[in-house]
């Protein structure tokens, strides 16, 4: 029987995870240094530190789907999975309401690299 998108990215997913995160599916040890996920406590800094690397990950996409050089992509301009401006005002919210500052992406770092 073939297997449909969704279950094969599934069975991929799965083997990214720890055994502890995924007990009976996952594929990887927890490393030595990680906290148990039940010592891990989610926190707003975190959140926003989230928001702003998605933002980068969204606006370099929008940004190769929108490259007149790269065609190939052009079918998924204006699909409505553009994110980056309501990312923006999700972060701005932050700003405005807790009064928190966004830790901006260094261009040399590992998250500015990887998008």
């Amino acid at each position: 029987e073939a297997k449909g998108f969704v279950e094969e990215m599934r069975f991929v997913a799965m083997k990214l995870h720890t055994k502890e995160q995924a007990p009976k599916e996952g594929g990887r040890e927890t490393p030595a240094e990680a906290k148990p996920m039940a010592q891990w406590q989610p926190t707003t800094e975190g959140y926003l530190n989230f928001l702003v690397q998605s933002k980068l990950v969204y606006e370099t996409m929008e940004e190769i789907v929108t490259n007149e050089e790269l065609a190939i992509y052009k079918d998924f301009q204006n699909t409505g999975l553009e994110r980056s401006a309501a990312l923006e005002k999700d972060i701005a919210w932050f700003k405005e309401t807790q009064g928190l500052e966004p830790k901006e992406i260094a261009p040399d770092s590992a998250a500015a690299e990887y998008s």
